[in-house]
């Protein structure tokens, strides 16, 4: 029996002006660039990684993890961590988790007996030190396994990754497999190793809940992907269940969060719309559900992350080359269904890319979100805001877009908060049709022929949102 799940999701943009995320940056010791291509946060601790910076010489441009504290939205930074060993082609800081007093940070290039065979540091929290616990390397590693791809920690375990190990007859399959790890006494003591058959990059992310484990792979065979979930018995994870293969050359699947013992899925597909679905814990097998589509604009939702009754959704692509803050939806479960809240966007420059939204954190009601390609050279920044503001508080700020699809003329209706001081129509290619300063209420697509464009709005002269309209 399949229960289906079914979302309710407003088609419109709201803009936080009550509330503004609060940006933050390494105080010293700071290197690489894309600043906030990781971020984790627990109990009032922000861990945020950096990408190495290979054009320059040496191991002063790597990419290093930095902690910070946070005390009634004062920023603190505590602690930078980075190996003497770590060179810059290491990728250290690719993968990063925080849990209590323990820290793991992947390195999945180092080159730890073989090359890219990867490496895992871990850290603990002793009388308010933060020190090296130990230097995780796989036990049966080669070449390019790239132990370390992700890592997470749950319940004082530790998994492991190495998402291009070669677990089917020692061949170039990277077929990818995941280690686990117990802390017995302040050391990691490796307990397990799971993989599965027909698979690519198995362990390219990980999410845990309680006494379950499920593991994100792609099938080797569709373009697709698929999860393979275990249970925690004792003192061995045992195989549950694998789910059928979602997506396709015509819909690839970007990115998963695991909640509520629900499954949150986000997509893309070719026609530029991404979609939501979730799936259901139904008998020991994820039960398929209703898809609904995201805001109808050109944006590209690649990042999903839920917490409670909270949900975050990211970007790092758009279809319409048009240099944008990126914005990250917020929705909230509200009797049972999932609205739509508002949009999100970073403080950096409003016509510059900073994919806002590439990396997600979401601990109770506090979120962080990395904007690793904001400022010059894409230096990055790191936000951090409160998710529990109310729906009703952006009801009127929206800005509605109708009707949708046309024929002809649509019109746009918005909050007199909400000032549109420019309109501009696209067409699908990027090419600039129209542009319109004045009677903003209506456009007339009149002249254009049958197909897709894109509205690029500007509010208050700083802000601009993209909507898709189609005319019939």
């Amino acid at each position: 029996m399949k229960k289906i799940t079914l979302l309710t999701l407003a088609f419109t943009s709201s803009f936080l002006w009550s509330q503004t995320p609060v940006a933050f940056f390494p105080e010293s010791d700071f290197s690489g660039l894309h600043f906030g291509t990781c971020v984790e946060t627990d109990n009032g601790n922000i861990l945020v990684s950096s990408s190495d910076f290979p054009f320059l010489p040496g191991g002063a441009q790597s990419g290093k993890a930095y902690l910070f504290t946070i005390t009634e939205n004062t920023f603190q930074q505590t602690d930078v961590f980075f190996p003497d060993d770590v060179t810059t082609s290491d990728q250290f800081g690719s993968s990063i988790t925080l849990k209590d007093n323990l820290i793991a940070i992947g390195a999945p290039n180092h080159d730890a007996g073989f090359e890219n065979a990867g490496a895992v540091y871990t850290y603990i929290k002793t009388n308010g030190v933060w020190e090296l616990l130990s230097k995780i390397t796989t036990p049966d590693g080669q070449a390019n396994d790239n132990f370390g791809s992700f890592v997470k920690i749950h319940n004082n375990q530790l998994f492991i990754s190495a998402k291009n190990d070669d677990t089917v007859d020692n061949q170039d399959t990277n077929n990818g497999s995941v280690y686990i790890y117990s802390l017995i006494e302040n050391v990691w003591v490796f307990s397990q190793k799971v993989t599965t058959e027909n698979s690519l990059n198995f362990g390219a992310k990980i999410e845990t809940e309680n006494d379950k484990m499920v593991i994100l792979s792609n099938d080797n065979a569709t373009n697709g992907i698929f999860f393979t979930t275990y249970s925690f018995n004792d003192s061995n994870w045992s195989f549950l269940n694998t789910s059928e293969i979602f997506g396709d050359l015509e819909e690839v699947f970007r990115d998963f969060s695991l909640s509520n013992n629900q499954l949150f899925l986000v997509s893309s597909q070719l026609d530029d719309v991404s979609k939501i679905y979730i799936l259901d814990d139904i008998d020991n097998s994820w039960s398929s559900s209703i898809s609904q589509n995201l805001l109808q604009t050109d944006q590209l939702y690649t990042k999903i992350e839920v917490f409670g009754d909270n949900m975050l959704l990211g970007s790092t692509e758009y279809t319409l080359q048009l240099e944008r803050k990126f914005p990250v939806l917020k929705y909230k479960k509200i009797n049972g269904i999932w609205a739509f809240q508002n949009s999100i966007l970073g403080l950096g420059p409003n016509a510059q890319d900073d994919k806002f939204g590439a990396s997600i954190a979401l601990d109770g009601n506090f979120a962080v979100v990395g904007a690793p390609e904001e400022g010059f050279l894409g230096m990055g920044k790191a936000y951090y805001f409160d998710v529990t503001l109310d729906v009703n508080e952006f009801d009127r700020e929206s800005i509605n877009i109708y009707p949708n699809p046309t024929s002809n003329l649509f019109f746009i209706k918005s909050n007199p908060d909400n000032s549109i001081t420019n309109a501009q129509i696209y067409s699908i290619t990027g090419s600039l049709l129209l542009q319109q300063n004045t009677n903003l209420g209506q456009i007339s697509l009149g002249n254009f022929p049958p197909g897709i464009y894109f509205v690029k709005l500007t509010i208050d002269d700083k802000i601009t949102q993209i909507y898709k309209v189609i005319k019939n």
